[in-house]
C-alpha cells in the first residue's frame, strides 16, 4: 500500500487551512495528531487518524453555517468554454468563478507522474484485496468498448486508510486543499465512500450528481485521469454552463442511473444556451473539478478499446453537508 506521509510547507510546518470556526476537542485532537505526524511519519497509524477525522466531522456539523464564508464569483468571459489552468495557478477564487460560470475547471498536471504511479499502484493493491484480476487480464478480456464485465473496478480508497492519507497529502501538496477550503468556505469535508479508484470503460448517460445526493450541496468533484483518456479510452463530455435546477428527475427522489436517458439533446442544448459541449482530452495526472449541478456524461466511442483508470473524490462544505440518507454512503471525515 502507499504509505501515509505528511506534507509540509516551505517553513517546515504542516500545511493546513484555517479551521478556527469549527473549534472543539475532537478537532483539536485531530490537529494534534497531524502535528505529531508532521514531526514523525510513524507517530499515528492511518486507521487511528481515520477515526480522529470521523470524530471531528461530527463536531464540524455542529458549527453554524454563518461560520463558513464563501467568495463572491466573478464573471467568466463569454468566449471561454471550460477554463483551463496549470495546477500551480489553482486558487479558490478561480475555482469559484469557474464553477459558478461554467460548472467545471480543467487543471493540467494536477498530480505529478510519481503521484499518478503511486495511485495506480494503490488501485492495484485494492484490486488484489478484492480478488480482482490484474490490469493486463482486464484489458485482454474485452472485445468491445461497451462491454460491462466483472473486471470493471469501483474501489473505495478508504478501504486502505494509508492510501486515503496519501491521497489527502497529495491534494495538500498541489494546493487543492487550500483552493477548495476557500471555495467551500471552510475546511473541506471528505465523504470517504465517495472517494474511489476506478478501472473501467465508463458509459454513464447525461446526469447531474445532485440528483443522487437528493439536493444541491455545492460539492466539488475531483475527477483525475490516471491514464490518458478521451482518445483510446473513455473520458468525459461536459456542458459548459451550470444549470440552475436538477434536470430529468423529481426533486428529493433518488433516481436510478437510468434517469439520465430521459435527458434529450434538446434539453442539453437549452441548458448550454447553444454553446457546444466540451470533450477534454486528459493526460495522466490532469483533473476536471466540477460541482454537483454540472451536467456531464461519459464520452465513449466505438473506437475506444482501452481501459481507463481514474480517481474520483467528492468534497463538501462544512456548512452544506448532505443528510445521512444512506448511512453506508455518507462516512464524513474532516480533511
Amino acid at each position: 500500500m502507499v504509505p501515509s506521509h505528511p506534507v509540509t510547507d516551505t517553513a517546515g510546518t504542516p500545511s493546513r487551512v484555517d479551521d478556527s470556526a469549527a473549534g472543539g476537542e475532537r478537532m483539536a485532537a485531530l490537529d494534534e495528531a497531524l502535528r505529531r505526524l508532521a514531526e514523525d511519519p510513524e507517530a499515528i497509524a492511518p486507521d487511528e487518524l481515520y477515526d480522529l477525522r470521523f470524530a471531528a466531522a461530527e463536531e464540524v456539523e455542529e458549527a453554524p453555517p454563518e461560520a463558513w464564508p464563501t467568495p463572491e464569483p466573478q464573471p467568466i468571459p463569454d468566449d471561454v468554454g471550460i477554463p483551463e489552468v496549470p495546477a500551480d495557478e489553482l486558487t479558490g477564487q478561480l475555482l469559484t468563478d469557474a464553477l459558478a460560470g461554467r460548472g467545471s475547471l480543467l487543471v493540467r498536471g494536477f498530480f505529478s507522474p510519481d503521484e499518478v504511479a503511486a495511485l495506480r499502484a494503490g488501485l492495484q493493491d485494492l484490486a488484489r484485496l478484492a480478488g480482482a484480476p490484474d490490469e493486463a487480464d482486464a484489458t485482454a478480456e474485452r472485445s468491445r468498448p461497451l462491454d460491462r464485465i466483472a473486471t470493471d473496478l469501483n474501489l473505495q480508497v478508504s478501504d486502505s486508510p494509508a492510501l486515503l492519507e496519501a491521497v489527502l497529502a497529495m491534494l495538500r501538496a498541489n494546493g487543492a486543499e487550500a483552493a477548495m477550503a476557500e471555495h467551500l468556505g471552510g475546511r473541506p469535508i471528505v465523504v470517504a465512500d465517495r472517494m474511489r479508484l476506478h478501472r473501467d470503460m465508463g458509459a454513464l448517460p447525461w446526469h447531474q450528481d445532485a440528483a443522487f445526493f437528493r439536493g444541491e450541496y455545492g460539492a466539488v468533484n475531483t475527477w483525475v485521469a490516471l491514464t490518458p483518456t478521451g482518445d483510446d479510452s473513455p473520458g468525459l463530455e461536459v456542458v459548459p454552463r451550470r444549470p440552475e435546477a436538477i434536470i430529468g428527475c423529481e426533486p428529493g427522489v433518488n433516481p436510478s442511473l437510468g434517469y439520465g436517458t430521459a435527458i434529450t439533446p434538446e434539453m442539453i442544448e437549452e441548458i448550454s444556451g447553444g454553446a457546444p459541449t466540451v470533450i477534454p482530452r486528459f493526460e495522466a495526472g490532469d483533473a476536471l473539478l466540477f460541482d454537483d449541478m454540472t451536467m456531464h456524461r461519459t464520452h465513449v466511442t466505438a473506437y475506444m478499446t482501452t481501459v481507463r483508470e481514474v480517481l474520483v473524490a467528492w468534497f463538501f462544505s462544512p456548512a452544506r453537508l448532505p443528510p445521512m440518507i444512506y448511512p453506508t454512503w455518507w462516512t464524513k471525515l474532516v480533511w
